[in-house]
């Protein structure tokens, strides 16, 4: 092979080499999948029924002496046994906001005729708007469940900024609050080289949510700080932080810089539906955000995150261009409820959760808020394949 040849040669493998190397960089498209109206109707749980109204039916009319008025269902729960289901909601005494919780059994049979009905409800005074929900269970042989919510609204706002871990008990058929630890300082959730670190600026959380991934040992924050400040979804060791908040006494707080060494991952991302936040969930090192608005539409927005093992090896990962969102699920808003077919101007996503079955599929389940539409027994539960 003469030198000239030689230099063509290599010239085209070089050229091939780059090509190859920057299509390794390229991001994968992002995959995109349609939940129709049908799939809604099909996949429907289960109605929750007998709930809070505002009305003479209503189970619980009071609050600490004072007339309650409701709002529609803005998250649930349901508890590992598979006996219950938790909702959350806001309800108002004047002008000031709380949490209604509700517990409501669950039906064997799940179906479009199938009902839950309400059992037990309780109120959290002055926990704000009540669109945070999480259960977990350390005995599943107990009815005692930890309730992972958002408390401490920010003065003249309805969102919590703390997270509160209620331990909820069940006696003879009806539930009580036996302890309640807040975890705190969300500001400081930003691990930097193993140590709690401020987030740029040293904004003050605007809004916390919480999802647990117990299978993966996980549980994450969402940290919503004010416009234009970002938002942060932060990852903890589940099993170690539920221990440490086992040791803190009732009605005691907990700094989650006291966690920082047990942070798994620190994810950046605004990324959310219609710009409109509603809820999120996490499985396998992926998160789900829901959003969505009346008029608008509802999807689900699937974005990977990567774990680190070496707390001081963590950086904070930044997902801000809609190229690096892993999948989207556009659901179609459609059902019917009484006889009536309710769309796109009537609903509003709300409430969304993840479900694994035994082959390892994944399911949604999510609510609506129904616009014109008494919630008393109306409220559907639905569930669709991921």
């Amino acid at each position: 092979m003469n030198k000239k040849n030689f230099k063509i040669i290599s010239l085209f493998m070089a050229v091939i080499l780059i090509a190859v190397s920057f299509s390794t960089r390229v991001e994968a498209k992002t995959l995109k999948a349609t939940v129709s109206g049908a799939t809604l109707e099909a996949g429907k749980q289960f109605t929750l029924t007998n709930m809070p109204y505002n009305g003479k039916h209503s189970p619980i009319k009071e609050y600490a002496g004072s007339p309650l008025n409701f709002s529609s269902v803005q998250n649930f729960a349901y508890t590992p046994d598979g006996k219950y289901i938790f909702t959350t909601s806001e309800c108002r005494t004047s002008g000031t906001k709380h949490t209604l919780l509700c517990r409501c059994t669950v039906p064997g049979t799940k179906g479009a005729d199938a009902s839950a009905e309400c059992v037990d409800t309780l109120v959290l005074g002055r926990y704000g708007h009540g669109e945070a929900i999480d259960i977990t269970q350390d005995d599943p042989n107990s009815e005692v469940y930890n309730l992972w919510v958002a408390t401490t609204p920010n003065s003249g706002t309805i969102f919590g900024t703390e997270i509160a871990r209620i331990t909820y008990k069940i006696t003879n058929g009806k539930g009580s609050i036996v302890k309640t630890v807040k975890i705190t300082n969300f500001r400081k959730a930003n691990v930097v080289k193993g140590k709690a670190k401020y987030f740029k600026g040293k904004p003050k959380p605007r809004r916390l949510n919480v999802s647990i991934d117990k299978a993966n040992n996980q549980i994450m924050f969402r940290v919503q700080f004010p416009t234009g400040k970002g938002v942060n979804y932060v990852a903890y060791d589940y099993d170690k932080l539920n221990t440490a908040l086992n040791k803190v006494g009732n009605n005691g707080k907990y700094s989650i810089t006291k966690a920082a060494k047990w942070q798994k991952a620190n994810l950046r991302t605004s990324l959310v539906p219609y710009m409109t936040f509603q809820s999120f969930a996490i499985s396998d090192n992926k998160l789900y955000v829901c959003g969505g608005h009346m008029n608008k539409g509802a999807q689900i927005y699937v974005i990977k995150y990567k774990t680190c093992k070496n707390v001081k090896k963590i950086k904070m990962q930044e997902k801000m261009k809609k190229s690096q969102i892993y999948k989207i699920y556009d659901i179609t808003p459609q059902i019917t409820v009484a006889d009536k077919t309710l769309g796109i101007a009537d609903l509003e996503i709300e409430g969304m959760k993840l479900e694994k079955d035994a082959s390892g599929k994944l399911y949604a389940h999510v609510n609506f808020f129904m616009n014109k539409t008494p919630i008393r027994e109306s409220i559907g539960i639905y569930k669709f394949g991921l």
